[in-house]
């Protein structure tokens, strides 16, 4: 999870989720201590199908799977986990973007483009027809084109629309996870809680939880007189309304050992911490350990927020191809003898050089220091697993010690130390080095970079066959699911 405001006005109490705050509501770090015998079900990514994965999102995934590896790392077990926005607003808005487009709906027809890219086109294309700035979030006018495909949602027409843009989108970030080696073990879709959102809705207005705004919107009110809005005023729910109906429904049915990490921007931390309150009055008596949001900071370029609806921003695909191109890639490459590709070393690098940035820390982004070696210790990461394996053994297992240290060592380890990541490394490097006493083949800078998130062996992520979370991590407690995403 990572942009917009979310609709939260001030900032929220810090003992509700464990998030602390600075005067004028900026967040500031917050650690969580790893809890003995706790199964973690670390959800990241959380991107919207209506256009291709930019550096915020890169930022997202970095981090989550640092924190699911270190989770590991540390004994645990872990389920890797992702809920993808394929409803709402600005979906609809890819969708009369995608209508504008002449054959859409032939058969046989398909963008000439990376169908992700194409589709953030449309979104963009249709936003900027309608005269809606970077900053627009709430809509005056029901009466365009996307609120009209919102009005008219069962018609099977706009139900193919529908599954098409999804489709497309889905089709190109998955290629570029791909890319990234990213790993998940289940994933959900917003839309399924449309069976049930309706009930949901009247049972937090039964118990005076919900309530009509005088503009006649359905909205939270906290007990600090914070509002959240939960379904604008013709009834359509917002993701707010969505994602509490999921996490309602999903703590239900946990047992007491379960806890769930939620990366997600420092947008969402006024809202998110609205959350905690509406999931306990709901009733949900164990939410407050469960319910585990981690916040990181905004990547900016120069200095103003990326914006996907006017393409300023920088897309993922973008990035990997310039590093992928850069000369350092070509002579890691070469030095691997072949083991790694441009690919491999492109997302060490991109996710090396947003890990070495305190995680609640604003990045304002430069291709400069992400292509500079002083700057991004991705590249040092990426020279070392280009090592022959013999190598780069001798230069793990020393790493601890003050001497017979070799230049390859000594570059690790101050790559590995500069790595920002704040939980849960700590633990992590200490269950590392003690398996380097006790002996163990493994070396330590291997096993530190594999929780650090970076990963050479091969993962090719298939939407298609995830399970949802429910499938993967029911009530039982002897569910076990490997790396691969199996059962």
């Amino acid at each position: 999870m990572g942009r917009r405001d979310k609709d939260a006005s001030k900032s929220s109490p810090g003992h509700a989720t464990g998030v602390a705050f600075s005067p004028g509501g900026h967040i500031r770090s917050q650690r969580l201590a790893v809890e003995p015998g706790a199964m973690y079900v670390v959800r990241f990514l959380n991107s919207t199908l209506n256009k291709a994965l930019h550096i915020g999102h890169l930022r997202n995934i970095a981090l989550g799977t640092a924190a699911a590896n270190s989770l590991e790392l540390l004994g645990h077990r872990v389920i890797r986990h992702c809920v993808l926005e394929d409803i709402g607003r600005f979906v609809a808005e890819a969708m009369a973007g995608l209508h504008l487009v002449d054959g859409w709906d032939q058969d046989g027809w398909a963008p000439t483009e990376k169908p992700d890219h194409f589709m953030g086109q449309c979104y963009a294309r249709y936003r900027q027809l309608q005269g809606m700035s970077e900053a627009t979030t709430s809509y005056a006018d029901d009466r365009g084109p996307a609120e009209d495909l919102m009005r008219r949602w069962q018609e099977p027409e706009v139900r193919r629309l529908w599954r098409k843009v999804c489709t497309l989108s889905l089709e190109g970030q998955e290629h570029t996870l791909r890319r990234l080696k990213v790993r998940f073990d289940c994933c959900d879709y917003e839309s399924a809680e449309e069976p049930t959102i309706e009930e949901f809705r009247v049972q937090g207005v039964r118990k005076g939880i919900f309530e009509l705004s005088s503009e006649g919107e359905l909205v939270f009110r906290s007990t600090a007189s914070q509002t959240l809005r939960l379904a604008n005023r013709a009834g359509y729910p917002e993701e707010n309304l969505r994602l509490l109906s999921f996490l309602t429904r999903t703590y239900k049915a946990w047992a007491v050992n379960r806890r769930n990490v939620i990366m997600a921007g420092s947008e969402w931390a006024q809202s998110m911490s609205l959350y905690a309150e509406i999931l306990r009055r709901l009733g949900i008596d164990r939410s407050h350990q469960i319910y585990r949001p981690m916040f990181y900071g905004m990547v900016t370029m120069n200095g103003r927020k990326m914006a996907s609806s006017s393409r300023k921003t920088v897309l993922i695909d973008d990035l990997l191809r310039s590093i992928s191109e850069a000369r350092q890639t070509e002579e890691i490459v070469t030095a691997s003898n072949g083991d790694m590709s441009g690919d491999d070393v492109a997302a060490l690098v991109a996710k090396g050089y947003l890990l070495s940035f305190p995680r609640t820390a604003t990045i304002d982004f430069s291709l400069d220091h992400v292509l500079s070696a002083d700057a991004n210790p991705g590249w040092t990461i990426a020279h070392y697993l280009a090592l022959p394996g013999d190598e780069r053994a001798r230069s793990g297992i020393d790493v601890t010690t003050d001497g017979g240290q070799d230049e390859a060592a000594s570059m690790i380890r101050s790559a590995v130390e500069k790595i920002s990541f704040e939980w849960p490394l700590t633990r992590a490097a200490e269950m590392a080095r003690r398996a380097v006493e006790q002996n163990e083949q493994e070396p330590i800078l291997t096993r530190l970079v594999t929780a650090l998130g970076f990963e050479k062996e091969p993962f090719a992520l298939n939407f298609a066959a995830l399970k949802p979370l429910a499938a993967v991590a029911g009530p039982e407690e002897d569910q076990h699911v490997d790396r691969d995403g199996t059962r």
